[in-house]
């Protein structure tokens, strides 16, 4: 699946679940997002589109599963500082 079309199935939902929802695919949906928006509109998108996701597919937001505010910060502003220091 190329770059576009993995995160068109991302917004449309349609990534297999949980199959292929894995940490590697939020990393990619982070890069993606990084690539083509500037860093603060990269995490409202991630956040909107996991929250989304999760809901679509009957994630319960929790202390043990579902979206993690602080993780997603950490996640993709590592990935923006790697990106902005090595390209």
């Amino acid at each position: 699946m190329t770059d576009d079309e993995f995160l068109a199935a991302f917004e449309a939902c349609t990534i297999p679940f949980p199959s292929e929802w894995t940490h590697r695919a939020h990393h990619r949906v982070a890069y993606l997002y990084l690539v083509r928006h500037p860093l603060e509109e990269s995490i409202a998108r991630i956040r909107t589109g996991i929250r989304r996701f999760n809901a679509r597919n009957g994630v319960p937001d929790g202390p043990d599963r579902g979206y993690h505010e602080t993780l997603t910060q950490m996640w993709v502003r590592v990935l923006h500082g790697l990106l902005a220091t090595t390209g």
